[in-house]
């Protein structure tokens, strides 16, 4: 197992018991993108190993964004779906746990866009998920999953293993995986 196996396997089980708390018989929500399978995979297999009923997981790509701004109506794109904020709403109705991978896949997906275009689709973000945060129906938690273009934008002048490398060390350390047992370094670290 290589050591970004290992930290995936880490921060999976780190978001899993602290961080989104799962209990066992619950509903565990994961959001992803392209790009970050391996976290998404890490996750369910943590949160089923954490008791989950059942693990679901969507996908947001930047890339369905870009082509929205780029090709559609202007008029539609503040439109959505009212499934999308009804999933939201039920995931709090059934008290389930969430877990959003977060760092950038694509981070210039969107640079030659008409900002004002993007502005009018809001998505991946609904409305119904602020309703579902205030009336704390969920357990959450947002868990940095570093990829290759995220590491090139912060160590530009590495080469591209050796800024996912180093990116990974350093997120290792801030979120104590590098300590023997990261959620009982989190749990001291609460109590302090």
């Amino acid at each position: 197992m290589t050591e970004s196996e290992r930290f995936t396997a880490e921060m999976a089980t780190l978001a899993v018991r602290l961080g989104a708390n799962v209990q066992p018989g619950q509903i565990v929500a994961v959001s992803s993108e392209p790009g970050k399978e391996a976290m998404a995979r890490a996750v369910a297999e943590a949160a089923y190993a954490a008791g989950a009923k059942f693990v679901d997981l969507t996908v947001f790509d930047v890339y369905f964004k870009r082509a929205r701004a780029l090709h559609a109506e202007r008029d539609t794109l503040g439109f959505v779906p009212p499934w999308l904020g009804e999933r939201i709403l039920a995931l709090g109705e059934h008290r389930a746990a969430r877990v959003s991978l977060s760092g950038p896949v694509a981070p210039h997906a969107l640079d030659d866009v008409d900002p004002d275009l993007i502005s009018l689709d809001r998505l991946p973000r609904v409305p119904e998920a602020m309703k579902v945060l205030n009336d704390a129906t969920t357990n959450w938690t947002i868990v940095p999953c570093p990829t290759p273009a995220w590491a090139s934008l912060v160590y530009p002048r590495l080469e591209p293993p050796a800024a996912l490398e180093r990116l990974w060390s350093e997120i290792a350390h801030v979120t104590r995986l590098d300590e023997p047992d990261p959620v009982q370094a989190w749990d001291s670290r609460m109590r302090e």
